[in-house]
């Protein structure tokens, strides 16, 4: 995890239940279930990022020999960084005896390492066993430089957009839901109107208490179907864009479809009018915040994956927005994830599904990534002034950390933190929510 130090009091208790479970997730797995040998292999660094100030870079080896007989091999080691080049390679001598362990500190020539992300591949074998082992580790990400490509036209084509979508009558309709309220909230059907005439639904819940409740503003993963989600300190708006949960979907897209619909036409794209559906979900709450007990001026965008990367882009639109969430972005900063994907020894999705269109349809790679610079959060990332989190999952490969950390390098926030959760390749742990949730209550200058 990489958060400032003000927040540490805030997320020690999740450490110290979470100790035992830190201890055994963050050592690395062997693809082999059945093998001979136990590993526990773990940076320097607990989070496994490094800094200017940190005197070597590596890794813990430990083994422990789980048969009557004695183990002789070897461990290869290569390290990669994220475009797939080799930086270091060592063979290093192993022997065990019956039931016997090995130790080992694996150190990493600093001046080899680049700002980035690395892929550090451990091949061990022996007369009884064969096992790979990958662990991931990152060298002052916040100096990754990077060029962003925001196309010239870039302001005026979504300002085409948003007069579409003022051209489109909202019609906004709030039904109380009774049935789904709880003791301590509210909870209501929220529909209306965007572009195309497409009707966008989700839900609100509103704190039962006196006063007026800041917003968390939710935005849908990726073919996903968000639910009230009832809290009694703030109100949660969550909402489905078009073709997610119960939202309209009369174009019939699926996982395989909905990334790649329109995708030759910028002005079609699928993407153009999903962000103009959260665009107008902010404008419901900005007009129905007297009526339904909302703090209009503490409103966080928070979503997920594909949720992730539009709220960036909202957030990138309207400067009113108190805080922004990030939570493993699916499609940020594409051209580095094309890089990135293409020197793994299988290319991940959503980078092949891309490559797929590119080669099916015979567009131009060049034009892809011309179409792409208008969507991406990293084009939006240096107009986001407000208080912003950023977590990311350090193992993942459809959200590789080195993406995440090039949109974060470009935002202009005077507050930001990155969380970053070493034991996973697509989740986060338990520890990051209690942090999320104290990171909320500051910025919303809630009491504890």
């Amino acid at each position: 995890m990489c958060y400032s130090n003000k927040y540490m009091f805030y997320c020690i208790g999740a450490m110290l239940l979470l100790c035992f479970a830190v201890f055994a997730t963050h050592t690395a797995t062997a693809q082999n279930s059945n093998s001979n040998i136990e590993y526990k292999i773990k940076p320097y660094r607990r989070n496994g990022v490094y800094n200017a100030n940190d005197g070597h870079i590596g890794f813990f080896i430990r083994l422990k020999n789980k048969v009557n007989d004695s183990q002789r091999g070897t461990i290869l080691v290569e390290v990669k960084n994220s475009f797939g080049q080799s930086i270091h390679n060592e063979n290093i001598s192993l022997y065990m005896n019956a039931y016997g362990s090995f130790y080992k500190e694996l150190d990493f020539d600093k001046s080899k390492l680049q700002p980035g992300f690395y892929n550090a591949n451990l091949i061990i074998t022996t007369n009884r066993s064969a096992d790979t082992i990958t662990n991931v580790f990152g060298v002052e990400p916040e100096k990754i430089f990077l060029i962003v490509n925001r196309p010239y036209d870039f302001t005026n084509f979504w300002d085409d957009a948003k007069r579409e979508l003022a051209a489109v009558n909202p019609a906004f309709r709030i039904v109380r839901r009774g049935d789904m309220a709880t003791n301590n909230a509210d909870v209501y059907l929220i529909e209306f109107q965007s572009i195309g005439n497409i009707t966008i639904r989700g839900w609100l819940s509103v704190p039962k208490g006196k006063g007026k409740y800041p917003i968390i503003y939710q935005v849908s993963g990726y073919m996903a179907n968000l639910y009230p989600d009832t809290r009694s300190d703030v109100a949660v708006f969550s909402l489905n864009l078009r073709g997610n949960g119960n939202s309209d979907n009369t174009q019939k897209l699926d996982y395989n479809s909905y990334l790649l619909h329109e995708l030759n036409n910028k002005t079609k794209y699928i993407y153009r009018a999903a962000y103009m559906d959260a665009l107008r979900g902010l404008e419901f709450l900005y007009r129905s915040g007297n009526d339904l007990k909302l703090d209009v001026g503490k409103i966080i965008l928070s979503g997920e994956g594909q949720g992730g990367c539009v709220a960036a882009a909202i957030a990138g639109m309207d400067n009113k927005i108190k805080g922004l969430i990030v939570e493993r972005p699916l499609f940020m900063d594409m051209r580095s994830q094309f890089n990135i994907g293409e020197g793994q020894p299988y290319t991940p999705w959503p980078v092949y599904a891309f490559k797929d269109f590119i080669y099916n349809r015979k567009m131009n790679r060049d034009a892809f990534f011309s179409t792409w610079d208008y969507f991406d959060p990293q084009s939006f990332a240096v107009d986001i002034h407000c208080s912003t989190l950023v977590a990311v999952a350090l193992k993942s490969t459809y959200s590789p950390v080195q993406c995440a950390y090039n949109f974060y390098n470009q935002i202009n926030a005077p507050k930001r933190e990155m969380y970053i959760n070493a034991d996973s390749d697509n989740s986060m742990e338990q520890g990051y929510y209690m942090f999320q949730n104290q990171w909320l209550k500051e910025v919303f200058r809630l009491k504890n």
